[in-house]
């Protein structure tokens, strides 16, 4: 989870490879007739980072990515309300019969339901590929991060 919060808080954008790199081969083989799905960053984020994290990490992607959800909401990350975040779509794509959607996971997975309950009504299949991290508290309060 440190690298993930380094590439994406600190900016560190040689980072983004890593991610995904070894299961790369397997996803365009395995996926080869699915669109990829990306789970938006609020706008506020995209200005202060001044790049798509997600789309960086599917640099070696064969599939087509569609950047076609965007929040209505203004729910940030560590927000108590994460249950509450919902999409919109920017545009309505053609021909979703097969999505990946594509996000990282810190906190909830709160985004990751919302896309499914906007997609779903227009896909028959739908896969969830994520880089997920698992923050815990330890008992003198420091934070212990491991991946998951």
């Amino acid at each position: 989870s440190s690298l993930l919060i380094r590439y994406k808080d600190l900016l560190d954008i040689v980072l983004a490879p890593i991610f995904l790199r070894r299961w790369m081969w397997l996803i365009n083989i395995l996926y080869k007739d699915y669109k990829i799905i990306l789970i938006p960053s609020s706008p506020s984020l995209l200005k202060k980072r001044g790049f798509s994290h997600l789309n960086l990490m599917l640099q070696d992607c064969n599939l087509e990515v569609i950047d076609c959800l965007k929040k209505q909401d203004k729910i940030q990350r560590f927000a108590k309300d994460r249950q509450k975040v919902k999409f919109e779509f920017l545009f309505k794509p053609d021909n979703l019969k097969k999505i990946i959607i594509f996000d990282d996971v810190i906190t909830s997975g709160s985004s990751m339901k919302a896309a499914i309950d906007i997609l779903a009504p227009i896909c028959s299949k739908i896969v969830l590929i994520s880089i997920t991290t698992n923050i815990k508290k330890e008992k003198n309060n420091a934070r212990k991060s491991e991946v998951v």
